[in-house]
């Protein structure tokens, strides 16, 4: 009964020292993915001097607010424009980092539906049914996840540029 006990005891407090580590760890990723978020929220409301210094500044000293004043009131652009041959109908005209937001949020959206809704078919297709040069298709979708973007940078924007489509929201 003796060697009992000792076992169950040694068992709890490995339990214990492996909860006490994993709760640390967590804390430590948790830690390092946040830092960034962190890192930008408090940045932009540092001054001039405090963003560019060599050493880090680590909390702001004086929060300010001139970093938002100028991105909403530097530029202004219309919400939309529409060219229907000789006439063109332009939207209210809102801060420019309205309208970059505006932006970012539909190509995020749009690339994530197009994203979806092809892998879902890719993978249909190649879960599901048996044709000639399955495995050599499925190689190649392997080895085109693995390159940088980088690589395919260039190529992309002189494929953009001949469709006319360089520096639009379709591209």
């Amino acid at each position: 009964a003796g060697n009992m006990n000792n076992r169950l005891d040694k068992s709890a407090a490995f339990d214990k020292a492996y909860r006490i580590f994993s709760v640390i760890l967590v804390a430590i990723f948790a830690f390092l993915f946040t830092f960034p978020l962190y890192w930008i929220i408090t940045g932009s409301f540092k001054n001039g001097q405090e963003i560019n210094s060599a050493t880090p500044v680590w909390f702001p000293s004086e929060w300010v607010t001139n970093n938002y004043e100028k991105l909403m009131n530097e530029r202004s652009v219309p919400l939309f424009e529409l060219n229907l041959g000789s006439v063109t109908v332009t939207g209210p005209i809102i801060p420019a980092a309205i309208k970059w937001l505006i932006n970012t949020v539909m190509m995020a959206a749009v690339s994530m539906v197009i994203t979806c809704i092809t892998s879902a078919m890719a993978g249909y297709v190649l879960a599901k049914k048996r044709f000639y040069g399955k495995t050599l298709l499925f190689g190649l979708i392997v080895c085109a996840m693995a390159l940088p973007k980088q690589v395919v940078l260039i190529p992309l924007v002189r494929l953009m540029s001949d469709m006319e489509l360089y520096d639009t929201l379709w591209a």
